[in-house]
């Protein structure tokens, strides 16, 4: 709230301060935005002489170190209803809001799609409302193979990477974006590739859609599965 009579005068001594009241706004100007929302008198309430403010979500664009300035001009009025205009600046400042994951996509997400060859592709897209932020996005692949940072649109917000997988198997594919000031997003989906492997110490045996013969043995005194 912003006590814009505080400092007001009148030259009219018997004009008492207590009385004076804003009557209306007049002008909205914002500066420093990078998408310029639009302009409203619902960001602004007139209480008891104060201007309280409040743009909701429509300056969330500013990241964290950034500001906007936002200049409104009013009319107050004194108890014999003379009138005089001003203006007042509030300075707005950004903090910043983590990445959120949209969807995300596995060319190999259930055994019906199960990789032929090993090799499975991924492609995603996330949102910020901090619309100056660039991203990273990085994956693990569930492997054990060392995780990836790998390539991103930063217009579109779009990422894609492909892994080839030594062997069989069912792995959980663990994506995660991040923004320039540590806030990040994650999400999960899996990668579904043909053949015999273990996974996290489990057997996974997925089948191809021929008629597949799978022989299974245990050496009990070296404690193997074969």
């Amino acid at each position: 709230e912003i006590d814009v009579l505080a400092n007001d005068t009148d030259v009219d001594g018997d004009d008492a301060p207590e009385n004076f009241q804003v009557t209306h706004l007049d002008s909205i100007l914002v500066t420093g935005l990078t998408v310029s929302p639009s302009l409203s008198s619902d960001w602004f309430e007139l209480v008891n002489g104060l201007i309280r403010f409040d743009p909701g979500q429509d300056f969330d664009q500013l990241v964290a170190g950034e500001s906007a300035w936002v200049t409104v001009g009013y009319t107050m009025s004194d108890d014999e209803s003379a009138t005089a205009s001003a203006s007042v600046s509030i300075n707005v400042h950004g903090v910043n809001d983590a990445p959120v994951l949209l969807n995300l996509n596995s060319s190999s997400s259930e055994p019906s799609l199960g990789a032929t060859d090993g090799q499975v592709s991924i492609n995603g897209s996330f949102f910020d409302l901090d619309l100056s932020d660039t991203h990273t996005v990085s994956v693990d692949w569930g492997d054990g193979s060392l995780v990836e940072e790998v390539a991103v649109d930063q217009v579109a917000d779009t990422f894609g990477a492909s892994h080839d997988y030594a062997t069989g198997g069912v792995f959980n594919v663990v994506v995660e974006v991040e923004d320039p000031h540590g806030a990040l997003h994650s999400a999960t989906t899996k990668a579904y590739v043909e053949g015999v492997g273990f996974v996290d110490g489990v057997v996974y045996i997925v089948g191809t859609e021929h008629r597949d013969h799978v022989k299974v043995k245990y050496r009990e005194k070296q404690n193997q599965l074969l």
